[in-house]
């Protein structure tokens, strides 16, 4: 057979598979598009998607009523009634939020989120005696809780005991070096306990991880400020 023959046999012999490939996959395409629908959600779910949902759209008295329209026992479930006070905190019903902690920590009194977010409203509230006393209880329970030794320094700090306060950040500053909210803390203390040129080097750290932060920048001016 001629070799420009051959050359055509060939290409004819291709060209059909090159189309059968064409369909094969075309058709994949297909059935990969047309994936099964998402199950159903079960009504306690739903609820608390639709929650979430509310809150992300800074919509909380919607969020708060779709907790309450839960059904039967899931309405005073733990995760509803630590959400609750969540929710409760951040729409300003600091009272009503730290009651809500209270009922989540009777249901699970080893959790730490709950001991920890009650002192959220109890601080909005200026309760510092017993935002120092919840935070001491969540440090027994974590030595490093960040977030429990923060809270417990700056209960003691607005209580006026300076020199406590400073250790107490510390102690804390020594797990997390390079937290500005912490050196911070430091700093403030060491200058309401009149240590001024102590107070302005640890501002100065502190600007040099958060150079933006407003108290940060006004505790230096302060500490710099002559007499």
């Amino acid at each position: 057979m001629p070799r420009r023959r051959v050359l055509f046999v060939t290409l004819g012999l291709v060209a059909p598979l090159w189309s059968r490939l064409g369909h094969a996959r075309r058709g994949r395409r297909r059935v990969m598009a047309a994936a099964p629908p998402a199950p159903e959600l079960p009504e306690v779910v739903r609820h608390f998607r639709d929650s979430y949902r509310e809150e992300a759209a800074g919509r909380i008295a919607p969020a708060l009523e779709a907790l309450a329209a839960l059904p039967g026992p899931h309405r005073d479930s733990y995760l509803a009634v630590l959400r609750r006070g969540w929710l409760l905190y951040r729409n300003g019903r600091h009272p009503e939020a730290v009651a809500a902690y209270a009922a989540a920590l009777a249901k699970e009194p080893g959790s730490l989120e709950a001991r920890l977010g009650q002192l959220l409203p109890r601080m909005a509230l200026k309760q510092w005696p017993e935002v120092e006393t919840g935070a001491k209880a969540v440090v027994d329970l974590d030595p490093a809780s960040y977030l429990g030794g923060l809270r417990l320094a700056w209960a003691v700090y607005n209580q006026g005991r300076f020199s406590e306060a400073e250790r107490l950040y510390r102690r804390t500053l020594a797990r997390y070096p390079s937290d500005a909210d912490l050196r911070a803390g430091v700093a403030w203390a060491l200058l309401r306990g009149g240590k001024r040129i102590e107070a302005s080097r640890m501002f100065l750290e502190a600007a040099a991880a958060a150079p933006d932060s407003p108290t940060v920048l006004e505790g230096l001016r302060i500490s710099q400020r002559p007499g």
